[in-house]
């Protein structure tokens, strides 16, 4: 039972990052494809629900407002 409590108490996050903006700030991982978009390279993010179009695109904003 002890573990049931530890796994019962973790925290990942919301379910969008929408709604965890302050969140995504932190663990936020930029690669080399989030390079390419923000040099231009590549214009059009695709992916499944889930995969973090969302995140790319707010990450972006945040850096282009800096």
């Amino acid at each position: 039972m002890e573990n049931q409590s530890v796994i019962d108490n973790l925290d990942f996050g919301k379910e969008s990052a929408e709604s965890e903006q302050r969140f995504l700030k932190k663990v936020f991982v930029p690669t080399s494809f989030f390079d390419r978009i923000r040099k231009g390279r590549k214009k059009l993010v695709l992916g499944r629900k889930g995969s973090g179009k969302t995140a790319v695109c707010l990450r972006l904003f945040e850096d282009f407002n800096r």
